[in-house]
């Protein structure tokens, strides 16, 4: 049986006075264990390092949201009307020219700052999902609020058949697309992985990314069990 133990310590402990991962739901601290004043009566709201570090979207807390506002609708994300970014996409052989990405209007202003740094063309790698899945997606899966920027064919035509082609082999080899930018990766993953009421945009399917920090041959997952 798989034990989770405090990452800082690396004792059991006392399960009442374990945090865990306030997005993963999987890494946990002891609230002694933890920087600042240990406090045992109020929630305490923590991120692990993979979840604080991975740049998305940022998370709406309780205190930002409006007690009259009930439908998860009315948090839905949405792209920017105007393009952050244009250019081609180059994987293998093949080059997909004329996209252009729109930010999500959730996103915080690093993946802003990431976005600009992108180069006209993003040299991709179509790797199987399973390698690039981040942690954070692995319990409860993506959800429209964790999309950074959305691909779309920036005219019609040739571009927007060659981008179609490219979402269903994303899809049908449940592979994603892996770009290496400046301070991060960009990980590119189709719109059937979100819920089904954000897998359509103008009744098509999309790519969509998400930034994460990049990966070093070192690097483990910060779930730490024991047996």
């Amino acid at each position: 049986m798989e034990k989770v133990v405090c990452l800082t310590c690396g004792d059991i402990g006392f399960p009442e006075v374990r945090v865990f991962c306030n997005n993963c739901k999987d890494c946990a601290l002891h609230r002694y264990c933890l920087d600042g004043p240990v406090i045992f009566t109020e929630e305490v709201i923590w991120l692990c390092e993979d979840c604080d570090e991975e740049t998305g979207p940022c998370p709406m807390t309780d205190s930002e949201t409006d007690d009259s506002i009930t439908s998860e609708d009315d948090f839905k994300a949405r792209p920017i009307l105007d393009a952050n970014w244009s250019g081609n996409l180059r994987f293998g052989d093949n080059t997909i020219n004329g996209l252009m990405a729109h930010l999500s209007d959730l996103v915080c202003p690093k993946v802003w700052k990431e976005t600009e740094l992108l180069p006209d063309v993003l040299s991709a790698d179509l790797l199987p999902r399973s390698e690039v899945w981040p942690d954070s997606f692995k319990k409860d899966g993506p959800t429209n609020k964790n999309i950074a920027l959305y691909l779309f064919p920036e005219y019609e035509g040739p571009s927007m058949d060659a981008l179609d082609n490219l979402i269903v082999e994303v899809i049908h080899a449940e592979a994603a697309l892996r770009v290496v930018t400046e301070n991060a990766q960009l990980l590119i993953f189709p719109s059937t992985l979100l819920p089904i009421q954000h897998q359509k945009f103008d009744s098509k399917n999309y790519l969509w990314g998400v930034f994460r920090k990049k990966q070093t041959s070192n690097e483990t997952n910060y779930v730490v069990t024991q047996c």
